[in-house]
């Protein structure tokens, strides 16, 4: 009994490690990377099953979607005087840049500048009060967070492009400014953990669930009044069209899945808070680089495929700095099953294992440099 006890030990350590998915600030984008993702055809993403339930140790396989846009966001230093706390933007295109800051848990949204649909020609910048968590860390399965935010901008009608003064009416001539004021409310749920599956690639994840209501006040003030005064409802009535700009909007449902050694969310899924059905679906263009720094630690990255496996298992290696590394895969029980011992020649490197003789189950695989620091621990499944 006293010599199973330790084993016994071992083996729930190993396999609380191989369950676990926490998520760290690595994750955070920083200076000189370039995200790059893509849209999917909305076809093909309303065919999907998120397994909305979630759960531990799930398994998604979202196939090889066909992308319908390709589009990049650079990650540059904050020059911009009006929003000082930034440190960072992403631009998204020429009409929309996010403004954030990092702290010891979070990368927030601190600023906005972009284009509403009620003034699609007039551009606006808005801080974000408090400052928007669109990141967190550490990350842990069922974790929650409760947040309410608010963008405000205040405008002159003289300012406002033809079109809009005319949808505005005249009632808006004597008025000398009017404030916009987007109140955000969101409950973020980490909901699930497990793998997916994206083209030939399998990630380790968290998923995040993002429930979101959006509510639009708009003001205005009279010259001389220093009161403003709220005219959403009374806008909306003298011009319906203006009634799904404004006011209560539609509540949104955000399905996020992360991945440490990953700068873009392996998957972002906008689904109907009614039918469940996926409605957008953008997700990470594995085949290009999540950074521009250059190689490192931080940068490499490691998988596997196919995984589960069956006969042989294809270790494809990334971003290491040269030096000699050791790659090995061990059991639940903490044993050895095999040890590759190899010198990267170039930015990509690629390891088979022959896993034909080994029993069904879960085995790790641990990278570690010429220093035995570790890179990576991650899951293999064999069947």
């Amino acid at each position: 009994m006293h010599r199973f006890l330790p084993t016994l030990l071992l083996v729930f350590a190993v396999a609380l490690l191989s369950a676990q998915v926490t998520l760290s600030d690595s994750y955070f984008p920083a200076i000189g990377d370039t995200l790059r993702t893509s849209i999917a055809d909305s076809v093909y993403a309303n065919s999907l099953d998120l397994q909305l339930e979630g759960g531990a140790d799930l398994f998604w396989s979202f196939g090889t979607p066909t992308a319908t846009i390709n589009f990049s966001e650079a990650v540059d230093a904050n020059t911009d005087p009006l929003f000082p706390d930034a440190e960072f933007v992403l631009r998204t295109n020429v009409f929309n840049t996010n403004y954030y800051r990092v702290t010891a848990d979070a990368m927030l949204l601190v600023g906005v500048r972009s284009r509403l649909d009620l003034f699609p020609d007039f551009e606006l910048t808005a801080p974000v009060n408090p400052g928007r968590a669109v990141r967190r860390a550490p990350l842990n399965f069922e974790d929650e967070f409760a947040t309410v935010t608010q963008n405000q901008t205040t405008i002159s009608p003289d300012s406002l492009p033809a079109e809009a003064l005319d949808l505005l009416g005249d009632a808006f001539d004597a008025v000398d400014s009017l404030r916009i004021t987007t109140t955000s409310t969101r409950n973020d749920e980490v909901d699930a953990w497990g793998t997916v599956r994206l083209g030939d690639n399998y990630y380790d994840v968290l998923r995040e669930k993002r429930r979101e209501s959006i509510f639009i006040d708009l003001e205005a003030k009279a010259p001389g009044i220093p009161i403003w005064v709220n005219v959403t409802a009374a806008l909306a009535i003298e011009n319906p069209e203006f009634s799904e700009f404004l006011g209560q909007q539609a509540p949104t449902v955000t399905y996020i899945f992360w991945n440490n050694d990953s700068k873009e969310p392996i998957g972002s899924f906008e689904v109907d808070p009614e039918t469940n059905i996926v409605e957008r679906m953008e997700y990470k263009r594995a085949e290009t680089a999540t950074s521009t720094n250059g190689p490192g630690i931080a940068q490499a990255t490691i998988r596997v495929f196919p995984n589960p496996a069956i006969n042989l298992a294809t270790f494809e290696m990334e971003g290491l700095q040269r030096g000699n590394y050791e790659l090995t895969l061990v059991n639940l029980l903490g044993k050895q099953i095999a040890t590759r011992s190899f010198s990267p020649l170039g930015d990509q490197t690629r390891i088979n294992m022959d896993v034909t003789d080994l029993p069904s189950g879960i085995y790790l695989y641990t990278l570690r440099n010429e220093s035995g620091r570790t890179i990576t621990t991650k899951k293999l499944r064999v069947r």
